[in-house]
């Protein structure tokens, strides 16, 4: 799994989960967002956590069967403005940036999964950053039970 987010003003996230052994996945965290703060840094701060096999399957089942990313567009983009010639006739759409584009992509055994958008996300957004915010807890906390934080949310 390799998720990433950056800005317009040059913030930039990025999660990556990969199989260590047969019973370990490897999560690694990078971010230039100080959330607490506020603020944007010039650097990248990586954390990493080796998780279970049965919490990836949390987080493999969360992203399938609640969030159902197999059901999202592939490619998702805005277009909220038009130019219009000066007799009112349109001209062209023009795209509009709030300044933020996103990619996930999934691989599993015999299926790669792969998503984007540029300011625009698809409907149910707020519950796959709800597992995103979990895998970055867990790099801070690496006791955290993802089950726990990820069920605490739902309905």
């Amino acid at each position: 799994l390799t998720y990433e987010l950056c800005g317009f003003f040059c913030e930039h996230e990025r999660i990556e989960a990969y199989r260590v052994n047969d019973r370990q996945i490897k999560i690694n965290y990078e971010s230039n967002i100080d959330h607490d703060a506020g603020i944007i840094s010039d650097t990248l701060k990586a954390k990493t956590v080796v998780i279970s096999e049965a919490e990836w399957n949390i987080v493999i089942s969360y992203l399938f069967n609640y969030v159902q990313i197999d059901l999202w567009d592939n490619h998702i983009s805005c277009y909220s403005r038009k130019a219009y010639m000066s007799d009112g006739r349109n001209y062209r759409q023009v795209p509009v940036c709030d300044g933020y584009g996103w990619n996930l992509t999934v691989c599993g055994d015999r299926r790669k999964h792969e998503f984007s958008g540029n300011c625009r996300v698809p409907d149910n957004w707020k519950d796959f950053s709800r597992l995103i915010d979990a895998l970055k807890a867990k790099t801070n906390e690496p006791s955290l039970d993802l089950s726990i934080y990820l069920a605490s949310e739902k309905h």
